[in-house]
C-alpha cells in the first residue's frame, strides 16, 4: 500500500468521535504522519481570516509538544503557503528557495521543509508543515502527496467542527437568554429586575463587564442604572 492510499488511523477516528478537542485532533493526525512519513518536526496551524492571525494548537519538535496562542500572520513560509494555497516542497537549498518564494527567515532554518494548506471552499483555513533541521532531501514527492491527502481529510473535519461549535454556541445563547428572561420575570420591582438581569447576563455569558442603561425622560441621554 502506498503512503497516498494510507487510511486515517483509528486514533484520528477516535478524536473525531470524542467531544471536540482541536489539540487532541492534531495530536492524532501527528501520529498518522509519524507512521506514514517519519518522526519529524510537525506543526498544525489554523488561520483566522477576520483577525489575520494564526493559532497553533499543536507543534512538535524533538519530543516536545507545545500550543501557541494566536499571533499575527508573519512573513515566513507558512504565510506563503496560506496566501498561495499551494503545497510547498523544499528539500535542498531551502533558505535560497524560501527567499525566492518571498518568505523571510523565521527561527531555525530547516534543511528539508514541506507544507500543505488546509483548503475549504477555496479558502485556506490552516496548514500542516513538516521539517527536518539536519538533513537535505529528507522527504519525497510521495511524502508530500501523503501529507496532502491527510490535509484534505482534516480540512473537512475541522471546518465541520467549527460550524458545529458555532451552532452549539448559538443554541447556548438562545437557551441562556430564555433562562434570563424567565428568571428576571420573578423580580418584584425595577431595581430588583435590573440587578438580577445584569448579574445573570454577566454570569451566564461569562462577560468581563455588563451594564444596563436606560433613557432619561427627555430621550436624549442614556443613564447607567446597574
Amino acid at each position: 500500500k502506498s503512503l497516498l492510499e494510507t487510511e486515517p488511523s483509528s486514533a484520528i477516528i477516535t478524536a473525531i468521535k470524542t467531544p471536540w478537542d482541536t489539540t487532541a485532533f492534531f495530536a492524532a493526525l501527528h501520529e498518522q504522519i509519524k507512521f506514514s512519513i517519519g518522526d519529524y518536526a510537525f506543526t498544525g496551524a489554523l488561520y483566522d481570516e477576520k483577525t489575520n492571525s494564526i493559532h497553533v494548537p499543536y507543534t512538535y519538535e524533538e519530543g516536545t509538544v507545545q500550543t501557541i496562542e494566536s499571533l499575527p500572520l508573519g512573513e515566513g513560509l507558512t504565510t506563503v503557503l496560506l496566501r498561495n494555497k499551494q503545497p510547498i516542497f523544499l528539500v535542498e537549498n531551502t533558505e535560497e528557495q524560501a527567499k525566492a518564494l518571498g518568505a523571510k527567515k523565521v527561527g531555525k532554518h530547516a534543511k528539508s521543509w514541506m507544507g500543505v494548506p488546509l483548503i475549504v471552499e477555496d479558502q485556506a483555513i490552516g496548514a500542516f508543515t513538516v521539517q527536518d533541521h539536519k538533513k537535505e532531501k529528507a522527504f519525497t514527492q510521495e511524502h508530500l502527496d501523503c501529507l496532502g491527502n491527510l490535509s484534505r481529510q482534516a480540512a473537512g473535519i475541522l471546518f465541520n467542527a467549527r460550524l458545529l461549535d458555532e451552532h452549539r454556541n448559538q443554541i447556548a445563547k438562545i437557551q441562556t437568554a430564555a433562562e434570563i428572561a424567565r428568571d428576571i420575570s420573578s423580580a418584584l420591582n425595577l431595581d430588583e429586575l435590573l440587578l438580577k438581569a445584569v448579574n445573570l447576563i454577566h454570569d451566564r455569558f461569562d462577560f468581563y463587564h455588563a451594564a444596563i442603561f436606560l433613557m432619561d425622560s427627555t430621550g436624549s441621554n442614556a443613564i447607567i442604572r446597574e
